[in-house]
């Protein structure tokens, strides 16, 4: 019997919309299908470039707020101390206006079933997510200390902060590689050289001293000068941290469907208020010294305000220029310590800092300027296919993705 056209395209129309009623019993799509309902609710400010501006504001908020963090290192914890106070100050500001939000949208000012710490299936309290979020702020605390550390050691190995903020983006390696294992996210040539240049970043700022002294100036006190393993040193172990707290992030969110902005916002509360007595009693200590208190606090609140750009930044845009524009902060940094901090620059550390941003550059906009042959033909196969499907129904018709 012959088969015609009309007949083939109805049985396929109707293949298509049995497999979504049958992926919706199921409770899944399958990732084309979610493809569509994207394309077909697609808002129509999706294409706007905020997210750019947002980024490199961030990038400038992330240089200074490290200048800030430099000025005041030499003081120990008690600069990490206000830096949460700062942070904490910041998310408060946050939360009050995103009660303001909640309370205007549902007339509540805490909505119960969009929280994090509940269970959207079993609607019961999930104490996971308060173990994400005391993970988060013990990371935020740890690794903070660990920067303060690797920049006041900067100052008394005469290197240039903004050299020392390059060797953080060494965090991308390890999180590729990790990813590579836990997530199947296999690595591309754009890894590996963006890798490769991150490393040569690294080994030039170890061998970037060109004289020796036995004491250096900072702040116009004599220190003993410390070898350029000490600042590297740490600032490896900061990335570390860091690498493995993005990791950990991108599990939780997932897994607990957990708002990112509402966890960032959470962990910086709770992180300044457990330090809160304690940085009390260090304010008492140092005689509220207001020039500390004000670079520590300032600190925190640009560095706070940062990461939301970013993140809204990531979330908005294309992911990967988008964390590029975070390269922006040792450009700042290195810049502007040189103007105000004296801490200048040699030939080796801008062989450095210009390896540290390539690199990064490579790993995350590599992908988007030269995409894979293969990944760019199945993508074009798809958006084939979205745009017939859309214009052959209507958006009610795909009421069964929601």
């Amino acid at each position: 019997m012959a088969v015609s056209e009309s007949s083939v395209g109805q049985y396929v129309n109707a293949s298509f919309q049995d497999s979504i009623l049958y992926g919706r019993a199921l409770g899944t799509t399958t990732p084309l299908q979610r493809r569509v309902q994207k394309a077909i609710n697609k808002p129509e400010d999706e294409s706007s470039n905020l997210w750019i501006l947002a980024g490199i504001i961030g990038g400038f908020c992330f240089g200074f707020g490290n200048l800030l963090i430099v000025k005041a290192s030499h003081f120990g914890f008690y600069t990490r101390e206000l830096i949460l106070l700062g942070g904490f100050l910041q998310a408060l500001v946050f939360l009050i206006g995103r009660t303001i939000q909640v309370k205007w949208t549902t007339g509540n000012y805490w909505n119960w079933e969009k929280s994090g710490f509940r269970d959207p299936d079993t609607g019961e309290f999930r104490y996971i997510a308060v173990f994400a979020v005391l993970l988060d702020a013990t990371i935020k605390v740890s690794a903070g200390y660990l920067v303060i550390i690797s920049f006041k050691y900067a100052l008394y190995a005469g290197v240039n902060q903004g050299a020392i903020t390059t060797i953080f983006a060494l965090s991308s390696i390890y999180v590729a590689i990790i990813s590579w294992f836990l997530f199947d996210e296999k690595l591309n040539k754009f890894h590996i050289l963006g890798m490769l240049l991150l490393l040569s970043c690294t080994v030039m700022i170890v061998i970037s001293k060109t004289e020796h002294k036995e004491f250096v100036s900072v702040y116009g006190h004599q220190v003993q000068e410390l070898s350029t393993l000490w600042p590297v040193g740490f600032a490896i172990m900061t990335t570390i941290i860091y690498s493995f707290r993005t990791i950990y992030i991108k599990v939780f969110v997932k897994k607990l469907k957990f708002n990112s902005f509402d966890y960032i916002t959470q962990s910086y509360m709770l992180s300044g208020l457990v330090f809160m007595p304690f940085t009390i009693k260090d304010m008492f200590y140092y005689n509220f010294d207001m020039e500390i208190i004000t670079l520590g606090v300032s600190s925190g609140v640009l560095n706070g305000i940062a990461t939301f750009l970013l993140f809204y930044s990531t979330s908005h845009g294309f992911t990967g220029p988008a964390y590029a524009l975070k390269n922006i902060e040792p450009i700042v940094q290195a810049i502007f310590g040189s103007l105000f901090l004296g801490a200048f620059l040699n030939t080796n550390q801008i062989i450095a800092i210009v390896f540290g941003i390539l690199g990064s550059l490579t790993i995350t906009v590599g992908p988007y300027l030269f995409p894979d042959k293969e990944a760019v033909a199945k993508r074009a196969k798809e958006e084939r296919v979205m745009r017939k499907v859309k214009k052959r129904y209507s958006t009610s018709r795909f009421k069964y993705f929601k």
